[in-house]
């Protein structure tokens, strides 16, 4: 048979879940500091999980727009898992400059 607890423990409890769930402390070290046995805290947020409204779904309005046409970017494989990504309208002296770090390494 299943009690319901007194009102005031529940407002006390519930500020007390917010509290530790606001803290980022474990649910032992909040209990410690608060003179609680963890295992309250541990029914206690279950108790107000399980109570806990689903919160509505939220929608959010979306545009959709045409991407321009853009030549995708270069994509370079050097050996030993590195790559390079060029994008469209690059400075060959840089790339090339790059390549022979990268392969001098």
């Amino acid at each position: 048979m299943s009690t319901r607890p007194n009102p005031d423990t529940a407002k006390r409890m519930r500020a007390l879940v917010d509290e530790l769930e606001a803290s980022g402390l474990s649910i032992a070290a909040f209990a410690r500091m608060n003179g609680e046995p963890p295992w309250r805290l541990y029914e206690w947020r279950r108790r107000l999980k399980r109570k806990a409204p689903a919160s509505e779904p939220t929608f959010v309005p979306v545009r959709i727009v045409d991407a321009p046409n853009q030549p995708a970017p270069l994509e370079i494989e050097l050996g030993r898992q590195r790559r390079i990504l060029v994008p469209p309208g690059f400075d060959e002296a840089t790339l090339q400059r790059l390549v022979q770090v990268l392969e001098a390494c």
